[in-house]
C-alpha cells in the first residue's frame, strides 16, 4: 500500500504528485476528471510528471535565460555578456521591423497610450525602425554576407546554429555589441574581443 503525500493523487497504478498538478494544472483537470477513462486519466498525470522532469533539468532552473537557444550558444561558446545582450538587441529590432512592415509578431503588442499617435508619427516610428534593422545588419555584412540571416534565425527564431555558422555568429555577437555601444572601445578592439 503506497502512502500518499498531501496533494498526491494515486490513478490506477500512476502516481500524479502535487507538484506535477501544480505545474500544470490542465492535466491535473483531465487526471481528476471523473468522466474520463482511467486510461486518459492515466495519460494525464504521465504528462504533468514528464513536465517536472523536464522543468527541473538543471539549464532550466536559471530563470529567464534558461533553455533559450541564445543564451545556450553563449554560454556554449564562452561570449560575454554584452553578447547576449546585443543578440537581445538585435531580436528587438527585428521584432519591431517585422512589426513595422505589418506581420503580426508575438510579443509586439500594441501599447495603449493616452494620446494616439498620428499617421506620420507611427510612419516616422516604422520607418525608424526598419532604418535602425538594416544599420544592424550592413555590420553583420561586414562579417559575412549569410551573417544577417543566421542572427535571425539565432536571436529572433530561437534555433541553435549550425556548427558551420558559430565563428561567424562570434563575430557578429561581438560586432552588434560594438554597434550597440555596449562594449567598450578601448584596449579590447583591437584584440576583436
Amino acid at each position: 500500500m503506497a502512502v500518499l503525500a498531501k496533494g498526491d493523487l494515486l490513478i490506477g497504478d500512476v502516481l500524479m504528485t502535487a507538484r506535477a498538478a501544480a505545474l500544470s494544472p490542465h492535466y491535473a483537470m483531465i487526471a481528476t476528471d471523473p468522466r474520463k477513462t482511467v486510461m486518459d486519466r492515466q495519460e494525464a498525470a504521465l504528462s504533468a510528471e514528464a513536465l517536472v522532469v523536464a522543468l527541473s533539468q538543471p539549464h532550466r532552473r536559471d530563470g529567464k535565460r534558461a533553455g533559450d537557444a541564445l543564451a545556450a550558444y553563449c554560454e556554449r561558446m564562452r561570449l560575454r555578456r554584452e553578447c547576449w545582450a546585443a543578440g537581445e538587441q538585435y531580436d528587438r529590432e527585428v521584432r519591431a521591423e517585422k512589426a513595422a512592415k505589418g506581420f503580426d509578431v508575438i510579443g509586439q503588442g500594441h501599447v495603449i497610450d493616452p494620446e494616439p499617435l498620428t499617421e506620420e508619427e507611427i510612419e516616422a516610428k516604422n520607418q525608424a525602425a526598419i532604418m535602425s534593422l538594416r544599420a544592424a545588419n550592413e555590420e553583420l555584412l561586414a562579417v559575412h554576407a549569410r551573417c544577417p540571416a543566421a542572427m535571425e534565425r539565432l536571436c529572433y527564431n530561437r534555433l541553435p546554429p549550425s556548427p558551420y555558422d558559430e565563428a561567424m555568429l562570434v563575430a557578429g555577437l561581438l560586432g552588434l555589441a560594438r554597434h550597440y555601444g555596449l562594449l567598450d572601445e578601448g584596449i579590447n578592439r583591437d584584440k576583436g574581443i
